[in-house]
């Protein structure tokens, strides 16, 4: 049997209580399902709640298929030890939340990825508080010193969906939290590499086992009132999708997000102290990359856009754990959707009723211009709408 400290991230990971948690577990389950005899079978009760209801109905089934996994994936089939005469090297594929850290240990063995330890950690409130990317680098220096009999003397890869952390350590002037970091990992060969967010999926789930912790009744219920108020505007993927979110809600369009960028990263730079950014050679690295199409922006940015507009931003994490920027006095308020810290969709007041929803015929909101800018919002199908914008004017325009 592994050792049990090695498998913590699946041995702990606590039954779910929301439809959210449940699809985080079966993520880590249908990375190994190939590996995992009847693992449809075996997961079909926990398949069945994450459908279109919002609110987790747990039971027996659901309950007995939960443990039985969580046994399977800590089970000598699947996991293995390290094969030290092999050319393959170890891998540690790691995700920093704003709720914890989470990695685990591979290596490929006769062809197969084999994981040989789960681990996961919760964050203290100091943690919390750090920028997304100090939280990821405290997030990798947290995995190797707990993998730390695995990999030294060893040469070893580190995945992350964290971009500027490829570049750190070919910078000659540090700030003191990544000097640390360095000479505590100085003893370690490795390289780190950059994956994106969703093939990081396993410590994605790892480092977000935690949020259970926060999801109390209060909160549960405020979102659940506001959710249901909102509609998601999809922004195209890639990392412009929130200053293309904040722009659509500033002006009604995308044609100004550059500008925008421009603007939120100067911010950034000029005001550092105030949004808890070192700007030393790496901080103003990571801004400056910023400036460019494309590249995500740190979620700083938004507290920054805030401060800009005079408006109040709300986040959520997938319609979860609404998190405030800005002052609740602030006449005008954003709402976002966020997905795992890379992807921003802008949510929108709908006055649309269940049976509006469901018609197959489309449907116009009444006239006026709202916040976002938007003056017309068309139910084209189901979850699907079409935008007409008046660019804060009152002109007629024409579909």
């Amino acid at each position: 049997m592994p050792d049990r400290k090695n498998v913590e991230g699946i041995t702990n990971f606590p039954k779910p209580t929301t439809v959210k948690n449940v699809r985080s577990f079966l993520g880590i389950v249908n990375f190994y399902r190939l590996h995992i005899p009847n693992c449809s079978i075996i997961q079909k009760p926990l398949s069945a709640l994450t459908g279109k209801n919002k609110i987790l109905v747990w039971n027996d089934d659901a309950e007995k298929a939960f443990f039985k996994l969580k046994q399977l994936l800590v089970s000598p089939q699947l996991l293995a030890y390290p094969d030290y005469n092999s050319i393959e090297p170890l891998e540690i594929h790691v995700d920093s939340s704003l709720t914890g850290a989470g990695a685990v240990l591979s290596q490929k063995q006769l062809g197969i990825v084999r994981p040989i330890a789960f681990i996961s950690t919760s964050w203290g409130v100091t943690e919390q508080n750090y920028a997304s990317t100090a939280r990821e680098l405290a997030g990798l220096r947290w995995a190797v010193k707990k993998l730390a009999p695995f990999l030294r003397g060893r040469e070893f890869i580190i995945h992350t969906d964290n971009q500027p952390l490829i570049f750190l350590s070919n910078t000659k002037c540090v700030s003191q939290r990544l000097a640390r970091t360095l000479e505590d990992l100085s003893d370690f060969n490795f390289k780190v590499k950059w994956i994106p967010g969703h093939s990081n999926i396993v410590a994605d789930a790892l480092s977000r086992m935690h949020e259970t912790m926060l999801d109390g009744p209060r909160a549960k219920e405020s979102l659940n009132i506001l959710g249901e108020s909102l509609v998601e505007v999809k922004m195209d993927g890639g990392g412009d999708s929130l200053v293309n979110a904040l722009s659509f809600w500033l002006t009604g369009n995308f044609s100004d997000s550059l500008n925008l960028r421009q603007k939120l990263v100067t911010e950034l730079m000029n005001n550092n102290k105030l949004y808890g950014l070192e700007l030393n050679k790496v901080g103003k690295f990571e801004l400056r990359i910023m400036l460019q199409e494309g590249m995500n922006l740190i979620p700083e940015a938004i507290k920054a856009f805030s401060n800009l507009f005079n408006c109040k931003v709300i986040v959520f994490e997938k319609r979860r754990h609404p998190i405030e920027f800005g002052d609740d006095s602030l006449p005008k308020i954003c709402y976002l959707n966020s997905h795992n810290s890379l992807h921003y969709n802008l949510l929108i007041e709908n006055n649309l009723n269940s049976e509006q929803l469901n018609s197959p015929e489309p449907l116009i909101l009444p006239e006026g211009r709202v916040e976002s800018g938007v003056k017309n919002i068309e139910v084209l199908v189901k979850n699907k709408i079409k935008l007409t914008f008046n660019k804060w004017t009152y002109e007629e325009i024409k579909i």
